[in-house]
Parts: structure tokens; C-alpha cells; sequence
């Protein structure tokens, strides 16, 4: 199934490893369902995990991401 996950709900998933959305996270690494996000999406996430508030080093963004991007489809897939 492919979804689109709300940047909100992805960062929640991400970073509250036992919050209401962390099921999410195994959800779409397991095969369950394949997000969806286009390239201002992808941005958005990207900057959204480097807002001061989370406190998240350089590395720590990339492995947040690494644990998302590789899973999801590029919408609208590219031509």
C-alpha cells in the first residue's frame, strides 16, 4: 500500500521510538506500506529534523533519514 505520511507524523515516528506513531516506523521497513513524498517533502523532513528544538547533530539527522528515505517512492516518480 502506498500512503502519504504527513511530515509531522514521520518526524513523530522517527524520533519517539515508544510514542503513539513509533509502530509507523516498522510499519513501512517491513514492507507494510511505502510512502510517498515528492521533493519539497523530502526537503521539509530535511529541514524539519535540523530545527534546534530536537537537538539532532549532523550524523544523527542523516541516520533519521536513513531510516526513512530508502523506503520511500519518489512522488511523482520521475518520467
Amino acid at each position: 500500500m502506498r500512503v502519504v505520511f504527513d511530515t509531522g507524523t514521520v518526524i513523530s515516528a522517527l524520533l519517539f521510538t515508544h510514542g503513539q506513531l513509533a509502530w509507523l516506523r516498522m510499519h513501512w521497513a517491513s514492507g507494510a506500506c511505502t510512502p510517498l513524498l515528492s521533493a519539497a517533502t523530502a526537503a521539509e523532513l530535511t529541514r524539519v529534523l535540523a530545527y534546534p528544538k530536537f537537538k539532532l547533530g549532523a550524523d544523527e539527522q542523516h541516520e533519521l533519514l536513513g531510516d526513512y528515505l530508502p523506503y520511500a517512492e519518489s512522488w511523482p516518480a520521475a518520467a
